[in-house]
């Protein structure tokens, strides 16, 4: 609930402080009747540049604060070229009744003290006054303010000090507590003590424009907030099927705290909101689904239902609470139906083959036990299996490329093989074949036992002075051991990637045995090129060389 100022009980007096005894002034202080009471004293000084000393305040006991309970001090500020002293105090739970106020002089005797006594309740238990806000004084004649955060259940009061002996007004929104005006013997200094209650958002403080103010002070009397007794609403309840065993259910609520809770069940008819927090249904048993999502912003909410049966008709049913143990009311979905049932059965692999068809050639592959979706295989050089991902990524156990992968489409149970190509020769090579249905279900991963494709031969094909010219041609010079006036298949790739330059080509050798020159102009200067030279009707016969082209 919002502070309480006790309008009836504010006392505001100007006094010089006699540096006889009692040594302070003594005043009557009434304190109303209240729960979690505060007293706060607000003394202005408009010729005290600087804090006094030995200063104190005491409410309570006989003349001179005896016996009396010593307020404390929440905070001061001064400016020593204007001369003015701002300081607050205050005492939680005083005494209810007329108490005595003594003021100690301290260190101000013979000065005059501006002084506002306010009494509040139903404060904050916790937290009745924030931390003082301070400022000195500008050199500007244009209002300032300070900035001060307080919500609509406080009450921020202030206190300043300016020149100018018509008085300092407070900025819009405030309630004066009233000007004490100055004299030539005070420097033409006024005070002005305010509050402003109720705000929402930060609070200033100023004074009228053309004077100078000298020093301010200002804090909080905090409120409580009155508690959240208000639930949340719902709207647009949401209950759709996602798949056979699936549905997104929800709704959208007005609170962005606390948590909503669902349930689906096969009725129509609501169950409470007890029932619905336990997973039950309208008769008190288990619902088909159950579940509940922490909620912090407004706005549609969604939770994933699952275990749900195919082909049924569900309701979905939401409730939400927030933070105070508000419940909202309750709102049912529109009948759903899930979906049919799908294929949930993987297939089968057994009889994985691997087998060698060349220098560089395979078939491998597996037998399934279903007639559809896709077949993924990979040829790697090590046993070790990857994964299904792996396999369907076309890497080998270590997430690299695998020496050969490819994939098959399914219309048959049965064996099945995928042609394979580009294998290192004279390696070792192991087959990992996986199956996916139509489904998207895997099956198991069978693997072959390992295989070694064939070596290469080469058979007296002497390289004797390679060459790659750059520009117009490339020329291979080959020296003794080709048959004369025989064609034979030349590539070119890059020896760094493997990329194919030069396509394979039908070359014939002359009458020396040399293979002809040919022509090509995208050879790049400094490169390393692998040639390859096969013999057609026996490509096991070749010859491989790296040159640089230069």
């Amino acid at each position: 609930m919002p502070v309480a100022l006790q309008t009836a009980n504010i006392l505001q007096f100007a006094v010089t402080l006699s540096n006889a005894a009692p040594y302070g002034v003594d005043r009557s202080v009434t304190v109303g009747a209240g729960a979690n009471r505060l007293t706060v004293v607000k003394i202005s000084n408009p010729n005290g540049g600087s804090k006094p000393t030995g200063l104190n305040v005491v409410l309570g006991g006989t003349a001179g604060g005896v016996g009396g309970t010593a307020l404390t001090e929440l905070g001061t500020t001064a400016s020593g070229g204007p001369n003015s002293s701002n300081l607050i105090f205050y005492l939680m739970d005083p005494a209810v009744g007329v108490s005595n106020l003594f003021i100690g002089v301290g260190s101000w005797y013979g000065q005059q003290v501006m002084v506002t006594v306010e009494t509040y309740h139903d404060c904050d238990p916790t937290t009745r006054i924030s931390a003082a806000q301070v400022g000195g004084s500008p050199s500007s004649t244009s209002p300032n303010t300070i900035n001060i955060s307080a919500t609509a259940d406080d009450i921020t009061i202030f206190s300043w000090c300016g020149y100018g002996a018509t008085g300092v007004a407070p900025l819009a929104g405030q309630t004066s507590f009233g000007n004490f005006g100055g004299s030539p013997t005070l420097n033409s200094i006024t005070a002005n003590h305010s509050y402003k209650a109720g705000a929402s958002t930060s609070v200033g403080v100023s004074w009228t424009s053309g004077q100078t103010q000298t020093s301010r002070i200002a804090a909080v009397i905090k409120g409580v907030a009155a508690p959240d007794t208000t639930g949340p609403n719902l709207s647009s309840p949401v209950g759709t099927s996602t798949g056979a065993n699936s549905a997104t259910v929800g709704a959208t609520t007005d609170e962005g705290n606390g948590m909503m809770y669902a349930v689906v069940t096969s009725s129509a008819t609501a169950p409470t909101v007890a029932q619905i927090k336990a997973g039950q249904d309208a008769a008190g048993v288990a619902a088909a689904w159950a579940g509940s999502v922490a909620v912090s912003s407004i706005g549609a909410k969604t939770l994933n239902a699952s275990g749900l049966t195919p082909t049924t008709p569900y309701y979905s049913h939401d409730v939400h609470t927030d933070a105070a143990g508000n419940n909202s009311n309750v709102v049912s979905s529109a009948s759903f139906t899930t979906a049919a049932a799908g294929d949930s059965i993987a297939p089968i692999l057994s009889a994985p083959v691997g087998t060698k068809t060349g220098t560089t050639t395979a078939n491998v592959g597996a037998t399934t036990d279903e007639g559809n979706g896709t077949m993924f295989s990979v040829v790697t050089t090590s046993a070790t299996v990857p994964t299904v991902a792996q396999i369907k990524a076309g890497q080998n156990n270590a997430g690299t490329a695998a020496a050969w992968a490819g994939n098959l489409g399914i219309t048959s149970a049965g064996a099945k093989i995928l042609g394979v190509t580009g294998l290192p020769s004279a390696t070792t090579c192991y087959s990992h074949t996986v199956h996916t249905d139509a489904a998207n279900n895997n099956s198991n991963i069978v693997s072959s036992a390992g295989f070694t494709t064939d070596g290469v031969t080469v058979y007296g094909l002497d390289l004797n002075k390679p060459e790659l010219a750059i520009g117009d041609f490339v020329g291979i010079e080959v020296g003794q051991g080709l048959e004369i006036n025989k064609a034979f298949y030349v590539r070119v790739n890059n020896a760094a990637n493997g990329d194919v330059v030069l396509p394979k080509a039908t070359k014939n050798t002359d009458s020396e045995g040399q293979l002809a020159r040919y022509t090509h102009a995208s050879l790049a200067l400094g490169t390393n090129y692998e040639v390859v030279i096969e013999d057609p009707s026996d490509i096991k016969k070749r010859a491989v060389c790296v040159m640089a082209a230069t």
